[in-house]
Order: structure tokens, then C-alpha cells, then sequence
């Protein structure tokens, strides 16, 4: 198992491809590499301290005999937790390099700040020239986990943690573009009221407040173009409810401790 004192080395585009290839379906990959994998898929350009990489590792929903399966097959080091770990970790994958530094690949019971099964449902399965049948987690549950994880990791709040919510913004909202132009206004409407919800929670209301990450700005309310009670009620409904959220946290924020 990696510790706290170990460099963590980048995983390769090779590697990233073997490994998705090997995890999936019976894995969902989550965390950075999801969003790294939808900004890719969508053409969403990256913000410039993460062109060189979104994140340095790669995390799944899965099993310990996922995580078996990955290290016998790469030839890396497998740790499954004991009963006695407290950890949401369901096992790691790593590989450490002759300077000392570790590759790593994480499996998880879940994700911090969202509920497991919806997560697993709404996870998006396709075809990917190279990798085969992926199951990856939705954009909007992306844009979510990266809010959260500022909201409740104290270790995630870092100009690469920021610029992560900011590029998820931008990956929502490429995403309902497509849906929009692939499906219906319809479709693009239940994504824009998940987007109001998360906007609207408390993890989104502070995020927003302390690192000016705007949710709302995920959506492409200019790709509305048939629903006209979306821009004079139910938008600026939203908007309203969000703004006034944001206000009464702002006070509490600067009142004198």
C-alpha cells in the first residue's frame, strides 16, 4: 500500500487504456479519470494547469476481486483491506518505479458525498474504439463529486481541486448540448433540473461562495429553444431560489466570529 510519504507518478495514456480496458464493465470509473475521459470524449478544452494531466491515478467502483484481477494482469502489487480498516477503499493497485515513486489504481466502495446506487445507475455504458464496453460515471455526477470533495476533503481544495469543478462545469455542460442535439429538449431538462438541485445544496451554495464555481453555468440555456415558460418561470425561478441560498450563507459567512 502506497503512504503518505510516496510521490505519486502520473499513469500513461497506455496504462490508463489497459486498465480501463481490463476494469470495465464490471467497474465504474469515477474521480478525475471520469472527468478526464468526458472533457477528452467531448472536446472540452482543459484549463491550463491541467493540460498536462487531470489527475495522476485512476479510481473504479468495484470488488476486491476486480482489484485482484487488475494486479494479476498488469503484474503490479494488489492490498485488500482487512475487516479492520477503516477505509472506503475496496483495494489497491499499485506499482512503484525504480526513483521511488508509486502508480496506483483505487477501488471504492463509493463516492464521498453521493449515494452509490444512484451513482451505479447512472452511470453512461459505451463503446470506446481501443478499451471496448465502458461504464463511466455520469457527467452531472461528476460535476457533483468534484463540489463535494471541496466541500468535505480538506485535501482536495487545491488549485488542481478547483480547476476540476471548474472543467466539470464546462464537461455538464457540453454534455447537455449533445443530448439536446442527439435526443430532445426533453432530455436536456431533467439534466438541467439535476443541475438546479446541486447548484441549490449546501456543498454547491459554499463551493460557490469560497472558490467561484458556478454550477448553473453548465447549463446551455441558449440550446432551449421550444420551451419558452424554461426562460420566463421556471429559470429564473431557479436562479432566484439559488441566489437567495447563496445570500443567507454569504451572511453568516461574514459575520464577525
Amino acid at each position: 500500500m502506497k503512504n503518505r510519504r510516496d510521490i505519486e507518478e502520473p499513469l500513461t495514456p497506455q496504462e490508463v487504456q489497459a486498465i480501463l480496458s481490463i476494469c470495465s464493465p464490471r467497474g465504474v470509473l469515477v474521480g478525475g479519470q471520469a472527468l478526464a475521459f468526458w472533457a477528452d470524449h467531448l472536446q472540452v478544452k482543459r484549463p491550463a494547469n491541467l493540460v498536462s494531466g487531470v489527475t495522476a491515478d485512476a479510481d473504479f467502483i468495484g470488488d476486491a476481486a476486480l482489484a485482484k484481477n487488475l494486479g494479476k494482469r498488469l503484474g503490479w502489487n494488489t492490498w485488500i483491506p482487512s475487516l479492520d480498516d477503516a477505509t472506503p477503499q475496496t483495494g489497491k493497485v499499485t506499482h512503484r518505479l525504480k526513483n521511488g515513486s508509486v502508480k496506483q489504481v483505487d477501488f471504492l466502495s463509493g463516492v464521498v458525498g453521493l449515494t452509490t446506487k444512484d451513482l451505479v445507475r447512472r452511470a453512461v455504458d459505451m463503446e470506446v474504439p481501443g478499451i471496448g464496453h465502458l461504464r463511466v460515471m455520469h457527467p452531472v455526477d461528476v460535476l457533483d463529486s468534484r463540489i463535494q470533495n471541496l466541500h468535505l476533503l480538506p485535501e482536495k481544495r487545491t488549485e488542481a481541486g478547483v480547476a476540476q469543478a471548474v472543467l466539470s462545469v464546462d464537461v455538464v455542460r457540453a454534455f447537455i448540448r449533445l443530448e439536446i442535439a442527439t435526443r430532445t429538449e426533453r432530455a436536456g431538462l431533467k439534466l438541467l433540473e439535476r443541475v438546479a438541485d446541486i447548484a441549490g445544496d449546501i456543498a454547491a451554495v459554499r463551493v460557490f461562495l469560497l472558490y467561484d464555481v458556478e454550477p448553473l453555468a453548465a447549463v446551455p440555456l441558449e440550446e432551449f429553444r421550444t420551451t419558452s415558460a424554461l426562460h420566463n418561470v421556471r429559470w429564473p425561478q431557479i436562479r432566484a431560489e439559488v441566489g437567495a441560498k447563496r445570500e443567507s450563507l454569504r451572511r453568516v459567512l461574514e459575520k464577525p466570529v
